[in-house]
This record gives structure tokens, C-alpha cells and sequence, in this order.
């Protein structure tokens, strides 16, 4: 064979070798909990990908070598992930256990890789047409010879520490404490996967002593709401709120928002034991929400959305309207223009009715404030601070946290608690409903207790403090 075919031989195989690698590198595979996908891109600029859809990618810059590494996270077995965490794994087990895994799943996919040039090559000499074994052979090893010097390269030279100081797209540019949990949250998992039965064994208890509190004041109330939210994905926290359902006969769940991260596809299958809570479910989605949780609660027939407007609810009258950001893949709260147009929308609403409604339902207190003094009572979250307070006679209600923020409580210094109230309700001949009182609450995973406070509303709506119950081991 002529010295310019040898040439054109290697170069199309060389060149077929890295399309056919780049194009059918990916490769499906699971660790633990986590279903992930790896691929490898040739001809790139030297960056290790992680990218969690819809949420976004955290990039860096690792190696030398024109080749770009990308970890896809398709899908979490949340059931298995649930198991896990109730065997409370020694970390540094698991540890050992996923880096030989993660030996194991490099080298079948380097074999894959080989494979690939390989084949890639001879394809490539396919074209020209040459005749005989031995062009094709050339082709084949022209084209591992490469990939394999490429792969070897990227080993020496990836650094891993690249990642101390990485890149963000997407929704992520806004949470880079996502980094700062994979690196530091951990250590605490340990400590919060031992406390969970702890937590749940004191939940027991407190169930079993809720009767007492019947002593501390007479409460009747005809209604019993559970007022949650910031779930922010806690599986934990669902579970409380389905607990609290079940033992106190709760006739409603109002959830006032952030019942998610993102609002991701991949979060969204938590609703789903929404629907089986089987009261209604009234909520107003927060500003880490997002168009598809509300596609996702449209499906089940216990959850009513509000979104400037009022429904009617065992015999309660209850308004609210979404957080500015709910809608939007933008999780930072809006700016005062934005939150001023709302504001004005649900004034607008108000306006139009001719009664006062029971309950208003908002996400910020920034926008509670502005109407306190037009309706009875005003529920909020979004601030992760439970309170009740009085503002021009209007009561205002903060649930705080049911999810005890989710991933951002593990990565905070101060443990953050579970919170959520427990509103009875009393009916007036003539004058609709009234608040009666209001039970706080409070669930410690760290410091494993918790701490119910009730909160008696008189008549002329001064709040006082009347019962205090508090265990801790």
C-alpha cells in the first residue's frame, strides 16, 4: 500500500475511533440508592461534569487532555435510599464499599472504551475499501492506541481537588451550598440516621400523652387543621405530618409552601404520598416550587390549589395565593416591585368578595404583613422560624419548618427542629369560625425530643401562653 493510503488509513480510522467513542460511551449503572450514567466525550476542553436535571450541572476543569468525563444522575430508588439510612451505615464502610464499587464500574467501562476505538477504527478503514485483513487490523489498533494514550493522560493528570472551587449552571448558580453538603454533610448523616428512631419512640410517647392536655384548659373545637410548611423534600418530614394526621383526626392539611428544592421531576415523587393523606390538602406553592409540583398536586384529587382565589372548606373560608418565584426556575425570593404587584392582585381579590375570609395563606411574611388587619388569621413560612403574633388584631401564624429544611438543615451548625401547629377551630352561631388555640409542634433529631406548646386564643384575640409539655430523655 502506497505511503499516502497508510496515512488517509490511520487518519480516518483515528477519526472514526473517537466519534464512535464519544457517540456510544455511555454507559448505565447503579450505586446504592443512585442510578447514574457515565460517558466520555472526545475532543472537549478538560472538564468533569455532574449534571442533575433538571436542577442543573456543577462542572470543573480536572485534567489535560481534550476529553470531557460527565456523571449523569437519571434516577434514587427512594425506598432503598429510606432503608439505608434506617441500617445507620458506619460512614467509613460505606465509604470503602462505593469506591469498590466505583473500581469495578472504571474498569468495565475503560473495556467498553477499548472496545469502542477499536471498532471504531476498522469501521473508519471500512470506507476507504481497502482489500485485506490488514488495513482493517491497522485501523483497529490506530484507533485504541489512541484513546488508550487519551485515557491515560486524563489519569495522571485529573485532579480532583479542581472541585474545591467548582462551577455552577442552571438552577444551581443560586444553591451553591450543594457542594458544601456533598463535602460536609455527610459527617452528620451518621449522627441523624442513629436519632431517628430515637425521634420516632418520643413521637410515640407524645401521641400516648396527648389526652393529658385536655386538663390544661378546655379546648372543644369543632375543626382541627394542621398547618405545615417548608417541607424542602424531607422524607422525615412527611412522615411526621402523616403521623399527626393520623393520631390528632386532623380535618385538613394547609401547607403554605416550599414543599420542594427545585420542584424537580426527580423531587416530585415525594407528593405522592400527599394523596394518601386522604383529607383535604390545601396549598400555597413557595418560591422553591415550581409549574411542574403544581402539575404534579393537579393529579391528586385531596389538593386544592390557591392561587388568588378563595374555596369554601368545611364550611371555612380560606384564600391564599402563590409565592412570586413559584412559577419560575428562580428559587431567590423577588425583588419588592414583583412582590408589590402580588400583593396588589390578592388586595385586588379581597376587594371583590363580599366577606372576610377565614384564613389567608401567603408563603412570605414579608407578604403576610401587609394584611394583617383585614382577615382574622394569616398563615405563613419561607423565614424556617415558627411564631404566632398579634399585628392589628389580625393573628399571624408561622409554622416554620415541617421539613427541618431539608439538605440545609444537615449542612447548618444549629440543628434546625420539625415544626408545624395544630389549629382547633371553634364554630359561632351568626359570626362563622373562630381560632381557638393553637398547638406548636417541636421534634429534635440531634438532641432527640421534642416540645408541644399550646397557644389559647381569648376572645378579644390576645394571645397567651397556657400549656407547656416538654420531654427530652
Amino acid at each position: 500500500m502506497r505511503l499516502y493510503l497508510w496515512v488517509a488509513t490511520l487518519l480516518v480510522a483515528v477519526v472514526s475511533a473517537l466519534t464512535v467513542v464519544s457517540t456510544f460511551s455511555q454507559m448505565d449503572f447503579h450505586i446504592g440508592a443512585f442510578e447514574v450514567r457515565l460517558g466520555l466525550r472526545v475532543l472537549d476542553h478538560g472538564y468533569t461534569k455532574i449534571m442533575l436535571p433538571p436542577v442543573g450541572e456543577i462542572s470543573a476543569r480536572t485534567h489535560k487532555t481534550p476529553v470531557e468525563v460527565s456523571l449523569t444522575l437519571n434516577n434514587i430508588d427512594l425506598q432503598l435510599l429510606k432503608s439505608m439510612l434506617k441500617e445507620s451505615p458506619n460512614k467509613d464502610l460505606l465509604l470503602a464499599k462505593v469506591k469498590g464499587e466505583m473500581k469495578d464500574i472504571l474498569r468495565h467501562f475503560v473495556e467498553r472504551l477499548i472496545f469502542l476505538s477499536a471498532l471504531g477504527g476498522a469501521v473508519g478503514v471500512l470506507l476507504l475499501r481497502p482489500k485485506g485483513i490488514v488495513p482493517y487490523l491497522t485501523g483497529a489498533l490506530a484507533g485504541t492506541i489512541v484513546v488508550s494514550a487519551l485515557l491515560a493522560v486524563t489519569y495522571y493528570t485529573y485532579d480532583q481537588d479542581r472541585f474545591n472551587n467548582p462551577e455552577y449552571r442552571g438552577v444551581l448558580k443560586a444553591a451553591p451550598w450543594m457542594m458544601g453538603f456533598v463535602q460536609q454533610g455527610f459527617v452528620k448523616v451518621d449522627t441523624w440516621s442513629k436519632q431517628m428512631e430515637v425521634m420516632a419512640d418520643n413521637l410515640y410517647t407524645l401521641f400516648e400523652k396527648v389526652d393529658s392536655l385536655q386538663a390544661i384548659g378546655s379546648v372543644n373545637g369543632k375543626l382541627k387543621l394542621l398547618h405545615i410548611s417548608d417541607l424542602h423534600n424531607n422524607p422525615a418530614g412527611l412522615r411526621l405530618v402523616e403521623e399527626v394526621v393520623r393520631t390528632f383526626n386532623v380535618d385538613m392539611v394547609l401547607d403554605t409552601g416550599d414543599i420542594t428544592d427545585f420542584g424537580s421531576p426527580l423531587e416530585n415523587h415525594l407528593l405522592e404520598r400527599l394523596a394518601k393523606l386522604k383529607v383535604p390538602y390545601i396549598v400555597t406553592l413557595g418560591n422553591h416550587d415550581s409549574a411542574q409540583t403544581m402539575e404534579k398536586l393537579k393529579a391528586f384529587p385531596n389538593v386544592i390549589m390557591l392561587n388568588n382565589r378563595e374555596v369554601r372548606v368545611k364550611g371555612l373560608r380560606i384564600a391564599g395565593i402563590f409565592d412570586p418565584a413559584a412559577l419560575t426556575a428562580d428559587v431567590v425570593p423577588p425583588p419588592s416591585e414583583t412582590l408589590g404587584k402580588y400583593i396588589n392582585q390578592l388586595n385586588g381579590l379581597l376587594n371583590k368578595l363580599d366577606h372576610v375570609p377565614d384564613i389567608l395563606m401567603v408563603h412570605s411574611p414579608r407578604m403576610a404583613i401587609n394584611f394583617a388587619g383585614k382577615v382574622p388569621l394569616i398563615l405563613n413560612g419561607h423565614d424556617h422560624h415558627y411564631s404566632t403574633r398579634q399585628l392589628k388584631g389580625t393573628s399571624i401564624v408561622d409554622a416554620g419548618t415541617t421539613g427541618a429544611a431539608g439538605l440545609r438543615g444537615l449542612q447548618s451548625t444549629r440543628e434546625v427542629p420539625y415544626s408545624l401547629y395544630l389549629l382547633h377551630f371553634n364554630q359561632r352561631p351568626k359570626q362563622g369560625y373562630q381560632l381557638l388555640a393553637a398547638d406548636l409542634l417541636r421534634v429534635s433529631n440531634l438532641e432527640s425530643g421534642f416540645t408541644l406548646e399550646r397557644k389559647v386564643f381569648p376572645q378579644e384575640s390576645t394571645l397567651s401562653t397556657v400549656s407547656h409539655i416538654e420531654r427530652r430523655p
